[in-house]
């Protein structure tokens, strides 16, 4: 005698921070109209409250909208700049007037980022330039941020937030970068 098995069909649904797969079967057992439409009303009120992303955006938003001439700095691939208000004509650049740390990944490819600390916001200490020129380094409580990877911390230090990263978009044709928010 052959063993005919029926499988069961699964739901599956991918959201941006769940995935799992709840067999059919279970649901459909139970052919009572009420118990059905309860755990569907059930689960899916449930979703928007499960999904909730922790915020990753610590330091404050001020407005940012710069442009670099280039030419006037020596930058190339895996190397970084120290950005003032001073060097853009404008009062006030980054959140407390910190700066903005620019990394060139590519040719064509910068990484602009706010050099206040994510771990120091009440204190507002500016990060530094490491040594390597792919990382940023904290003086005070010693965090390394990796430039090359979207500001976020090594783990090295205490502070567990990536540096604020601002919109850069380059221009080659003046040799002219935008950095905005």
């Amino acid at each position: 005698m052959k063993n005919n098995t029926i499988k069961s069909p699964k739901i599956r649904l991918q959201l941006k921070c769940i995935n799992f797969v709840i067999p059919f079967t279970e649901v459909l057992k139970n052919n009572n109209y009420l118990f059905k439409s309860l755990f569907f009303t059930a689960f899916f009120l449930t979703l928007p409250t499960g999904c909730a992303e922790e915020s990753s955006d610590i330091v404050p938003d001020v407005p940012v909208n710069v442009t670099l001439q280039l030419i006037h700095y020596n930058l190339s691939p895996a190397s970084s700049l120290v950005v003032t208000n001073q060097m853009v004509s404008t009062l006030s650049l980054g959140y407390d007037n910190n700066g903005i740390i620019l990394y060139q990944n590519d040719v064509n490819e910068f990484f602009a980022y706010d050099r206040t600390c994510p771990y120091h916001i009440e204190k507002s200490i500016p990060v530094v330039i490491s040594d390597n020129p792919l990382m940023a380094e904290c003086p005070d409580c010693h965090s390394f941020y990796q430039l090359w990877f979207n500001g976020f911390p090594t783990g090295d230090g205490p502070s567990k937030y990536p540096l604020k990263k601002y919109q850069a978009t380059y221009y080659p044709g003046s040799n002219s970068l935008h950095i905005y928010n």
